[in-house]
C-alpha cells in the first residue's frame, strides 16, 4: 500500500475519532505546498508514532495484546519488509531522513527512544498508576519530547537540536501535561510529581 494511502488512513482515524484533528490534519496536508518531500517524511513519522501512541493509550484498536503488537512493530523496524503495514510509514521515513540528518545522528534511534522511553514507558506506568519523583518526572520530559523535536528540526533542515534548547523540552512537557491531565489521570498516567 502507498505511503499516501497509509497516511490517509491514519488522518481519517483522527478525525473520526474527534472532529478537533481536522485543524492539524489540515496543516499536516497544507504544508506539502511549500515543501513537498519534507511534509511527506513529517506525516510519514507523525502518523507513525501518532498510530502506536494510540495503541498504546487505547485509542485504536488492532490488537488484543498492544504491547505485543508495539514489540512487533520494534522487531519490523529493523527489517527491510514485513510487520505490521504501519511500520512502511517509518522506512519510508527513515529512507529520507538519512539525508537530512547529520552525519553524527542517527534517525532510526529517535524513533526507538519514543517508542521504549516514552510510550511504552507511559503504557506500563499506566497499569501500575506510578508516580515520578519531579526528577524522574523531568527525565520523563527529555526521553519523550527530545528525540521527537530532533526528529522535526531535522525533517525542517535545522541545524538546532533538542540538547540546543533544553528549556523548550521542558516547557513542552509542562503543558502537555497540564492540556492533557484529565485524559492521563483517567488512563492511570500521572504527571504530578511525587
Amino acid at each position: 500500500m502507498g505511503i499516501e494511502k497509509i497516511c490517509l488512513q491514519e488522518a481519517g482515524h483522527l478525525i473520526v475519532r474527534s472532529p478537533k484533528y481536522w485543524q492539524l490534519v489540515f496543516k499536516l496536508y497544507i504544508s506539502t505546498l511549500k515543501n513537498a518531500l519534507p511534509a511527506k517524511v513529517f506525516r510519514a513519522s507523525y502518523f507513525f508514532c501518532r498510530h502506536i501512541d494510540d495503541v498504546l493509550d487505547g485509542d485504536r484498536h488492532v490488537s488484543d495484546d498492544h504491547e505485543d503488537y508495539v514489540q512487533n512493530i520494534l522487531s519490523a523496524m529493523n527489517t527491510k519488509n514485513g510487520g505490521p503495514q504501519i511500520v512502511e510509514l517509518y522506512r519510508f521515513a527513515i529512507g529520507h531522513l538519512v539525508n537530512m540528518a547529520r552525519a553524527d545522528e542517527n534517525s532510526e534511534e529517535y524513533f526507538k527512544r519514543v517508542i521504549k522511553d516514552a510510550m511504552l514507558f507511559d503504557y506500563e506506568r499506566a497499569q501500575t498508576r506510578q508516580v515520578l519523583t519531579q526528577e524522574e518526572l523531568e527525565k520523563y520530559y527529555n526521553d519523550t519530547f527530545s528525540p521527537v523535536m530532533d526528529l522535526a528540526l531535522m525533517i525542517a533542515g535545522s541545524s538546532l537540536r533538542s540538547a540546543d534548547l533544553p528549556e523548550s523540552v521542558t516547557t513542552q512537557g509542562h503543558i502537555y501535561t497540564i492540556r492533557d491531565i484529565e485524559q492521563d489521570l483517567s488512563q492511570g498516567i500521572i504527571n504530578i510529581p511525587a
